[in-house]
Parts: C-alpha cells; structure tokens; sequence
C-alpha cells in the first residue's frame, strides 16, 4: 500500500522560515483530505535519495537546488513517487536522465514561469501552478487583536519610502536565521501564528511571508527591488512593486478575496495525490497564471555571480582558470554559465567538504586545497560555506578579484 509522505528538517546553520510553511501547508492538505497526520511518512530532506521505507507519493513542492550527479533523477529513492506541484530552480538545462524522469511522473506542476519554459523545452508535459501556500486557512477577523504592522526583511532601498508613522511603529522581523536552530518547523509555526494573530498589515520582500500572509486575509505590501523569476506568477494575485515604483505604493491595501481560488488549488492537489485525471483543474490553473499582465523578470539567484564574472573577465576569449566550492545547481549553473560566454575559460578544481562527489568529470577535494591555486577564481556556490569562506580568504591573503561569495537570496 502507498503511504503519503512529507518532508521534514533537522536544525542547520542557515534555516529559512519560508522551507518550513510549506511542509505545514502539505501537512494541512493532508487534514483537508481526512488524512490522520500519524499516517504520513516523514522524509529528512537530506535523506531523500536513501529513502527505504515504505513506497509513497511525496508532494514536490520545495527547491530543488541540492546538487546531484544525476539531477533530479537522482534525488529521490525508487521508493518515492515525486508528485510535482511547484517546481522550481534555477538552472536553465538538464541532463538526458533528467528529462526521461520528468517524462515518468508527468504532468510537472511549475512554481515559476522559467521551470515552466525548461519543462517545455524539452517536451515535458508542464503547467504553471504557483505554490501550494496560497491554499493556507483564512483567519477569522479580530480587530482588536490584530493592530500589528509587521515588516519581514524588506529591501534596503525600501525603507526612506516607509512612511513614519509605519516605520516608527511595526515589527521589524526577520525569516532569516544564520545560526543553528533545534526545531526550525516549530520556530516557522509560531512566527505564522503570530501574524494570523495579530497582523494588521505585514510589509515584506519574501514569498513565503507575503503568500500565507495573503492567503489568512492579511493585507501585504510586496516589495523588490527587482522582480525574480520566482515571484512572477504571484502578479496574478497580488502587486509587486519593482524599486522604480517605490514611491507609488498604496500603504493602505486590502486583503486580497481568495477562497475561489484556494478551492481550485486544494481540488487539484487532492486529485493529483489520489491519481486521479486533474485534466481540468491543470488546465484552469494554467489559464489563470498564463493571462496576468507579465512583466519582466530576472534571474535574481546568480545575478551577482554573473555580474562579477562580466565586470572582472573583461576578456570573453582568455584563459581564466577557475574553481567552484559547493556542489549545488548554483555550481552547475555557473559552469554552463562560463562555458557558454568563455570559451577558453578552464574548470580546475571542484571543492566540497562531502567526499565522493563529481562535477564535470572532477572529483570534489577539500577546500583547504584553495591556497596552493592563487591564480584560479574560485566561486563559492553554496551560502552554507558563505561565512566560512570569506573569513578563510581573508585569513590566506587571496585577491577579492579571484574570488565571489554567493550570498543569501531573499
């Protein structure tokens, strides 16, 4: 018999709250369709690929940017059955394998418009479905209760807009937590509950605080400075000011009416877990994400990357020799990246902490190795290594042109 699965998280050194509301909004779908939470099977991230306990459906809803030799096709055990609601990453190109497992649990439910346009690149029966979160409960109104302004790690170059009389008196709150966290799920379902609780407004530049917040009935103010290609099917549902709109923000918005909506999202999420034809929820799902107003979007994920790249290889035909640190889709996305607009430009070294992983034909060594290649520029492509890294380059002396460190994308 197949059992449904969720996922779960132990505590890490960078945990964001946004990874966990969505394994509560899977929790959530599940109680919707009667199903006990003592029967779900709880997978570690982590651990996916090793999984060997009972065969389940898992909802794919969660980034997919760990790195695998073999991309998704290596991601999941043959025990687990990837059913695909809001995929979303932010390489471009996937391998042969990848394409054959995709074209095995087909239709694959996009979070975003650019996993969309890769599915369809390669023949991949695909639809845009957003995210899950947008299905959370609405809250029962409680005015007096619900005074807060919250404002969750907004733009920089947002806040001389704020008006003061928000500014001086919200919440300033974060998602973002750098150190380690003993129960990160946990820590997700009291912040959320808080803003169910009490928010009267909630201003942020994050997904997962401006969809659930939206979802219980709270106004939100969206803001980037920016539009990243994962927020662009969220235009449908809600304004997102760019920084050049700054200045033109309604401060006084309402809740956006969804319950329509939710309805269709629970409908497909259900039948699609119940293997049932969803023909017609896809469809409708598709039609309404596809008709927004589109504006243009950036890969905001390696944005920075590829800038430092373009601004200090001037020369698109030399020989730079280089080396990433982490192996992630970050790291596959920086060698496609390279050798596409350097043709002459030389992987040399992969380094990663776990033993045994290859990128590109190289097997990964240890990062102490860095120091014996002064020469080589050397991108770190994981922000798990992100503080690490820039203390050690800065303890052996190494050139702030050879190097770049990715940072957190909020």
């Amino acid at each position: 018999m197949v059992r449904f699965a969720n996922y779960k998280y132990h505590g890490r050194n960078i945990n964001n709250l946004g990874d966990h509301v969505q394994i509560m909004t899977i929790d959530y779908l599940y109680a919707e369709m009667g199903i006990d939470l003592s029967e779900i099977v709880y997978i570690d991230v982590n651990e996916l690929s090793v999984y060997d306990g009972p065969p389940v459906l898992l909802p794919v809803s969660l980034p997919l940017v760990n790195y695998c030799e073999h991309g998704v096709a290596g991601m999941f055990s043959s025990k687990i059955t990837p059913v695909f609601f809001g995929l979303t990453m932010p390489k471009e190109e996937i391998l042969p394998e990848e394409v054959d497992y995709y074209r095995q649990h087909q239709p694959v439910g996009c979070r975003d418009e650019q996993a969309y346009a890769t599915m369809c690149k390669y023949g991949i029966d695909a639809y845009l479905g957003g995210c899950l979160t947008v299905t959370l409960p609405k809250r029962e109104p409680a005015p007096d209760q619900q005074t807060k302004i919250f404002i969750v790690d907004v733009p920089p170059k947002l806040k001389p807009y704020i008006p003061p009389e928000i500014a001086e008196n919200a919440v300033w709150d974060t998602h973002i937590y750098l150190d380690y966290l003993e129960n990160p799920t946990q820590k997700a379902r009291e912040q959320y509950q808080r803003y169910r609780q009490e928010a009267a407004l909630v201003i942020t530049g994050l997904l997962h605080a401006s969809v659930p917040c939206m979802a219980y009935g709270i106004p939100v103010i969206l803001a980037r400075d920016v539009l990243s290609y994962r927020f662009g099917w969220l235009e449908a549902l809600l304004p997102i000011y760019t920084e050049k709109e700054y200045g033109h923000i309604n401060w006084s918005p309402k809740p956006v009416e969804l319950e329509q909506h939710k309805a269709l999202v629970k409908r497909l999420f259900q039948k699609r877990m119940m293997q049932e034809d969803a023909g017609e929820e896809i469809k409708r799902m598709h039609q309404f994400y596809m008709s927004r107003q589109h504006k243009p979007y950036v890969n905001d994920v390696f944005l920075e990357l590829q800038q430092f790249i373009d601004e200090t290889w001037i020369d698109h035909n030399a020989p730079y020799t280089y080396a990433v640190w982490g192996l992630t889709q970050m790291a596959e996305l920086t060698v496609h990246y390279i050798d596409k607009h350097y043709p002459n430009a030389k992987l040399t070294h992969v380094y990663d902490k776990r033993p045994g992983l290859t990128l590109h034909g190289f097997a990964a060594i240890s990062p102490e190795n860095i120091a014996k290649y002064p020469d080589e520029t050397v991108f770190v492509t994981t922000v798990s290594a992100a503080e690490f890294a820039q203390n050690y380059f800065q303890e052996i002396g190494k050139n702030p042109q050879k190097y770049k460190v990715l940072r957190i994308i909020r």
